[in-house]
């Protein structure tokens, strides 16, 4: 899938694959984008834009966050159950 490479080239595959598995993957095509970028995961943090973000509130994120955006290591406050709002 070429947005994964592009993904992967730009080192954003957390991301990806954060917003992928929000979306709740339901075609096999989706399944297999979020399989790839899962086996090529980063261990560095990744923010939504905010990589200043203050060390206070960087915590209270990192403490708040939903189980899928710890699994991919991104800091961040959307929840699945944002999205169905």
């Amino acid at each position: 899938m070429l947005l994964v490479r592009q993904a992967k080239l730009h080192n954003l595959q957390n991301r990806m694959g954060f917003l992928i598995q929000l979306a709740v993957p339901s075609s096999p095509e989706m399944q297999r984008a979020l399989d790839e970028l899962d086996e090529a995961r980063l261990l560095a943090e990744a923010t939504f834009r905010w990589d200043s973000m203050p060390p206070a509130t960087r915590k209270w994120m990192r403490e708040n966050r939903s189980s899928e955006a710890a699994h991919w290591n991104v800091v961040t406050r959307i929840r699945p159950e944002d999205l169905l709002q």
